[in-house]
């Protein structure tokens, strides 16, 4: 997906495995590299998208800096992200399988939500809304719940707070949620937000398709 957006702003594929826009093999976890690399898929080729030539290489930092205006990766966000556990309230009687909704939020964006389970990392999400299924396998009893919450620069981590997961038991839905919000299906938090249509997503699920596409070509 970083790949696909990165072609929306003119990055062209390279030839540095731990980069996103890279189709080399690679162990570990891509990031946006602050250095030159030559572009191409397999061999060294000039930079550009459908038969364009751009420039002889490319600096994916450099290039997004220039074009998004915030420096990737760190460097000015100085402001850390932000989050709390909406719903279930601390020391609440919750059916198996429960959601676990958060309010996550950063002055920019927020990359990843977490949820911990007593003390494990149980589900990441990297797209809001962050409101996270519980496994409907989760053992009738107390269980500790916390979420962190990250920016790509800062993490912030959630008040602990602890419930009780009993069959028969009953959640509903944050107070203010309305008629479906978070999980149930309202507006995305945390940096992103919807409109009451689906034109939003429509376009952004065509966009994504026309890009496919256009890799295929280059």
């Amino acid at each position: 997906m970083a790949q696909e957006v990165a072609h929306a702003y003119g990055l062209d594929h390279e030839l540095l495995a731990s980069d996103p826009m890279t189709y080399l093999d690679y162990t570990g976890n891509r990031a946006f590299q602050n250095q030159t690399a030559s572009c191409g898929e397999d061999v060294q080729r000039p930079c550009g998208i459908n038969g364009s030539t751009c420039r002889a290489n490319q600096n994916s930092v450099a290039l997004l800096t220039e074009r998004l205006g915030r420096k990737i990766g760190g460097g000015g966000d100085t402001i850390p992200p932000t989050g709390s556990i909406t719903s279930p309230s601390a020391n609440a009687q919750v059916p198996p399988g429960f959601v676990v909704f958060t309010d996550a939020n950063d002055n920019q964006m927020v990359t990843s939500a977490k949820l911990y389970i007593d003390g494990q990392m149980s589900l990441e999400l990297t797209a809001g809304p962050f409101n996270f299924a519980t496994p409907g396998t989760l053992s009738e009893g107390q269980h500790r719940l916390k979420v962190e919450v990250n920016d790509g620069v800062s993490t912030y981590m959630t008040q602990e707070i602890t419930v009780t997961v009993k069959k028969g038991a009953s959640q509903d839905p944050p107070d203010g949620s309305g008629d479906g919000g978070g999980a149930y299906g309202g507006d995305i938090t945390g940096g992103c937000s919807t409109t009451s249509s689906g034109a939003g997503l429509v376009f952004v699920v065509a966009l994504i398709g026309g890009l496919r596409r256009r890799r295929r070509r280059v």
